[in-house]
């Protein structure tokens, strides 16, 4: 079962998250692009969904599940090593406040990232094995 976690790549918030994700991750347990690439486009045609916008952030695709925001968020975190692994339990916590949060966070993730000084791209010494792009 492939599985694969899709993010806003325009944002230093979004780039951090991923070199965090990658560190923290088992190995080959999904793989990582950016929702704006061909890829995602090719494999978010494969699910019927017309609520979803790009600009809402993360998504994460496990076998034939689909999994968005809070709840794609937490469903990656859950295949990671432990501790991080443990944030499933915060599935618990009805989706519609969990993405109350998440909303909150991703209107203002330009702002913190700016503010962070975080840059928008990926490290360069990254394990990409695990990066589908475009390029």
């Amino acid at each position: 079962m492939e599985s694969y976690f899709l993010y806003d790549g325009k944002c230093g918030i979004c780039s951090w998250s991923v070199s965090i994700l990658l560190k923290i991750s088992k190995p080959s347990s999904f793989y990582i692009s950016s929702l704006h690439s061909a890829f995602a486009g090719q494999l978010l045609d494969n699910f019927v969904e017309t609520n979803f916008s790009k600009d809402e952030g993360a998504v994460y695709i496990r076998g034939d599940q689909i999994y968005y925001k809070s709840t794609a968020v937490l469903k990656v975190l859950a295949d990671c090593k432990a501790p991080y692994a443990w944030a499933k339990y915060f599935l618990v916590i009805p989706e519609i406040l969990r993405d109350l949060v998440y909303r909150i966070f991703a209107k203002n993730r330009s702002r913190l990232s700016k503010k962070l000084k975080l840059p928008c791209s990926l490290p360069k010494n990254l394990d990409s094995s695990r990066l589908i792009s475009d390029a």
